[in-house]
């Protein structure tokens, strides 16, 4: 019998168990590669913001990455760099100095006599020596956590032209910003607007809440739609946009804080502070804000409000006298028309 005869049987035994298993092979890969796909886009809703900024960052040609050129050159980060800098010359010396010294024919009496031949200025030597170690004793001083505050730092650089908002006791964190500004006009500016328009808040929020397992990923798309205008672009974010996004994100957490759900309310505290927080950042410098004027701008209108309040209250309140001298007179002149008649008809 051929042998080819002999192995065909095993071949076609082969050739079914093939058959059986392949299809089922590929059909695990195609749920793992597409299990694998789906994780890589699934995404939080602040890294669904995030990209979405990038891309339309990238979309107007602006830099993504960010570089020297984005950012107002500040007095800190002058000084930290000249520190490096300093220090890399230094270093630079001293290396190849010792090379030098172990390899080249002349001793460090010869060195300091061609580098005098020079004629360099004293003060471009020692001026690199001297701030590397004061400015590294400052460091240390930083180790030690001493002089970490803003007014301190500004100090010590001798001049400091920060934008409030960059300060670190003004960072925004949930819906706070620091108990001063809590004390006065934000907080108060947003129950004002909490205030007038009670009735659009409630019932925007209830239309939020009729999902509690969407509530946070709906609440993030609503702010990232907060900022929009008709034609998709990012508007900066105003003094009137950051009170009432205070007075809403406050109003949401409160009522899912009332429902027990406490993780989402610190979800929507960080993302909503993260957003302000951002938003501030990238526009206020250009638009010449800063919390020094929205203190001014919320006190004002504190001032209004209380003055509007206690002109509605006045009003209110002669009203209340007049329907009272109005009904104490028409019960005045009823006792006399009856009286009148008592004492005619008692005659």
């Amino acid at each position: 019998m051929d042998s080819r005869m002999m192995f065909f049987p095993e071949n076609m035994l082969m050739s079914r168990i093939l058959c059986h298993i392949t299809p089922r092979q590929f059909i695990a890969r195609r749920l793992i590669a597409n299990s694998s796909i789906h994780r890589a886009e699934m995404k939080t809703p602040i890294q669904q913001w995030g990209w979405a900024y990038l891309q339309r960052q990238k979309a107007l040609g602006r830099p993504i990455s960010p570089h020297l050129t984005v950012y107002q050159p500040q007095l800190t980060w002058m000084v930290s760099g000249l520190h490096r800098v300093t220090g890399c010359v230094m270093a630079g010396v001293l290396l190849f100095g010792g090379v030098g010294f172990a390899t080249l024919p002349f001793n460090f009496t010869e060195f300091v006599e061609y580098i005098r031949s020079w004629h360099i200025p004293a003060f471009v030597i020692a001026f690199p020596i001297i701030f590397h170690t004061l400015n590294g004793i400052r460091f240390i001083g930083f180790d030690l956590a001493k002089g970490l505050e803003n007014t301190k730092a500004g100090m010590n650089n001798y001049v400091e032209n920060t934008p409030d908002f960059e300060e670190p006791r003004l960072a925004v964190e949930g819906f706070v910003v620091c108990r001063l500004l809590y004390i006065v006009p934000p907080r108060k500016v947003a129950h004002i607007f909490e205030r007038r328009h009670r009735i659009e808040l409630h019932d925007f929020a209830d239309e939020l809440l009729e999902n509690e397992n969407l509530t946070f990923s709906r609440y993030c798309e609503i702010v990232d739609e907060f900022g929009r205008t008709a034609d998709e672009m990012e508007n900066g974010m105003s003094y009137g946009r950051l009170a009432g996004l205070i007075s809403f994100g406050g109003l949401v957490a409160a009522r899912l804080y009332a429902c027990n759900l406490r993780r989402e309310v610190q979800q929507i505290a960080t993302y909503t502070s993260k957003f302000i927080d951002k938003r501030i950042r990238l526009t206020w410098v250009e638009d010449e804000r800063s919390w020094k004027n929205f203190m001014l701008i919320g006190g004002d209108i504190v001032r209004r409000d209380a003055v509007q309040r206690e002109a509605a209250e006045r009003r209110r309140s002669s009203r209340r006298w007049s329907l009272i001298g109005i009904g104490a007179a028409a019960l005045f002149g009823v006792g006399a028309i009856i009286g009148t008649r008592v004492l005619l008809g008692a005659k």
